[in-house]
């Protein structure tokens, strides 16, 4: 074998090595599903399926987006879910948060529910999430706050955006964590991964610092998926304004609902304190 072959050989393996991991990385970090039911109608509620395409700079067509639009008659929030979760596994939440009082347009990005099926990446979710922004924000039932309620995974995304987008009313932050390299350092088996080769990094911790946009912080003690201190180490890095709610009882899914009143309170302040300014 000649010097040239064996470069590139070498040159191939290691290219091949390194899109096998990146897949794997993908997989286990958003673990995509494709839970359609049970959906708002179901609960009593009218809403409409939302379709979007999604464009690139070329404007040629990358997928579409699924979602849900649930009107109301105060503020508006654009929700987005964690990994493993679709809107419909996340009803329960987004009624919650209908019933505070706010429109909700709840999306799926591309590899999740009814959207496009691929295998998604923090550019793309991050990507659909701005597209759903932007639609919110063309509504004509659409009110004049919007905000976006991040869960999980969903809020280091809210993160993305809120960094990109300063006229985003306010953040709620829910379960949310410092960076993916904290998470697969504390929470998983390959706290050996060195963090220079994780390809999706949500590097939330840097990315809210400068962000000037309103933001709550809600978390559970209890929290068995997302450690909690992984949360005050976030809440810190944040700069004002900013507050929290700590809820005692409650895990990971279940966090808002745990104590449902103070949630809806803090829900509903949020809207109080813009009707004030």
């Amino acid at each position: 074998m000649t010097k040239a072959s064996l470069i590139f050989l070498m040159t191939a393996t290691i290219l091949l090595g390194m899109f096998f991991f990146d897949h794997w990385q993908r997989l286990n970090i958003f673990e995509p599903t494709h839970q359609l039911y049970p959906t708002p109608d179901e609960m009593g509620v009218p809403y409409k399926d939302i379709w979007l395409t999604i464009r690139n700079m070329e404007n040629e067509d990358k997928g579409i987006l699924h979602g849900w639009w649930l009107p109301n008659k105060e503020a508006s929030m654009l929700y987005l879910h964690g990994s493993e979760s679709t809107i419909a596994t996340d009803l329960d939440k987004i009624l919650q948060i209908w019933n505070a009082g706010y429109s909700v347009l709840a999306i799926d990005y591309r590899g999740f529910g009814q959207s496009t099926k691929m295998l998604p990446n923090e550019n793309s979710v991050t990507e659909d999430a701005m597209a759903a922004w932007d639609y919110l924000k063309t509504l004509s039932d659409s009110k004049n706050f919007h905000g976006i309620y991040g869960h999980s995974l969903g809020s280091a995304i809210a993160i993305n955006i809120g960094k990109r987008h300063p006229e985003v009313d306010y953040l709620v932050l829910e379960g949310s964590f410092s960076s993916m390299a904290d998470i697969i350092k504390e929470t998983t088996p390959y706290r050996w991964l060195p963090s220079l080769l994780l390809t999706q990094k949500f590097e939330s911790m840097k990315n809210i610092q400068g962000i000037a946009i309103p933001k709550l912080f809600i978390h559970c003690r209890s929290d068995e998926i997302v450690p909690f201190f992984l949360g005050e180490k976030l809440y810190q890095a944040a700069g004002l304004p900013k507050t929290r709610l700590i809820l005692e009882k409650g895990g990971h899914q279940t966090c808002s609902h745990a104590d449902a009143a103070l949630w809806k309170n803090a829900m509903r302040m949020i809207m109080s304190k813009n009707s004030s300014t």
